[in-house]
């Protein structure tokens, strides 16, 4: 039996790499559409876009919903719908989801696609967020419960001001080198410290029993993880790191988001960045040209957007 086993290893192993890989690749492709977007390379960028459904690549909801909306403010309304359509289909986007409060609006929308694709659509989704709820509701729930505690927590006047206070001083939780007269605003940001860690902690359970964060196809818009995973930067939750490596491969989440969350715990610990995605409008000046080839090298290698890509001018996760 040990022996059916191992020779069922060597034959599945090489079949997990090609799909790791085919991920990371999908990435890199995806980057280079969003780089086409920026030069107003429409044509190209829609192109290379379906070229990702020849491939085993996940597409996820941030990715149909800039196309989709891409596709619109060019004036391609079938692509737009198609776009719209496949997400819904897919069942990795409600509807009321899809379009962000920006331009395109929900008017614009209507009168573009007709109320009767708009209804069809939304009882579609109706209809998939139901089946949602019954095959991933303990998830669902289970996650919304976290997202709405960790904000409810974020949105405190008082944890909003001692949080601010914090920022401004560049101190690390349970500092005494602080003049007495700020031992307040301390008390108070170690406090909300150590609460959103039990919080967070409770997602690092749950992605920590599945493997990896899920994805659009079980979450179906319900619950927005993303805020969830940059506020772990801030603490040093060590199982995360291959989690969320995991997730990228799997393609639950997107590069630029792991990324993201580097670059905050590298601010957040003073640390050296090493994918220098950072929070920082402007990447540093001083990098030679060697320096700027390592770290796009390394970037690739996650499907990471190369430089002068970071967190301010990446378009979505």
């Amino acid at each position: 039996m040990k022996k059916h086993a191992t020779s069922l290893l060597i034959i599945l192993f090489p079949l997990l790499l090609f799909s790791q890989k085919e991920q990371i690749d999908c990435a890199n492709i995806f980057n280079e559409i969003e780089a086409l977007l920026t030069q107003k390379d429409t044509t190209e960028a829609l192109r290379l876009f379906s070229s990702l459904e020849n491939r085993d690549c996940v597409i996820r909801k941030g990715q149909y919903r800039y196309i989709s909306r891409v596709s619109f403010l060019f004036g391609k309304i079938e692509e737009s719908k198609t776009r719209m359509l496949q997400a819904v289909e897919l069942g990795i986007l409600g509807l009321s989801k899809f379009h962000t409060t920006t331009q395109p609006t929900e008017q614009e929308i209507r009168e573009k696609y007709g109320t009767a694709y708009i209804n069809q659509l939304k009882h579609l989704s109706d209809s998939i967020l139901e089946q949602r709820i019954i095959t991933h509701g303990e998830l669902i729930y289970a996650l919304r419960s976290i997202y709405e505690a960790d904000q409810a927590l974020r949105r405190d006047s008082i944890t909003k001001s001692c949080r601010k206070y914090a920022s401004s001083q560049r101190f690390q939780p349970d500092t005494h080198e602080i003049a007495q007269d700020h031992a307040q605003q301390i008390m108070c940001f170690n406090a909300f410290y150590h609460l959103d860690s039990i919080i967070l902690q409770e997602f690092v359970n749950i992605v920590k029993k599945i493997g990896y964060v899920p994805g659009d196809d079980q979450l179906f818009g319900t619950v927005e993880v993303v805020p969830i995973i940059l506020h772990t930067a801030h603490y040093q939750f060590s199982e995360l790191d291959s989690i969320y490596i995991k997730s990228i491969e799997k393609g639950t989440i997107s590069p630029a988001l792991y990324a993201a969350y580097k670059g905050y715990q590298s601010e957040w610990f003073q640390q050296e960045s090493s994918l220098l995605f950072t929070t920082y409008n402007q990447v540093s000046s001083d990098l030679t040209e060697v320096d700027i080839q390592q770290i796009n090298d390394k970037r690739i290698k996650l499907g990471i957007p190369i430089l002068p890509a970071t967190l301010w001018n990446t378009k979505l996760f």
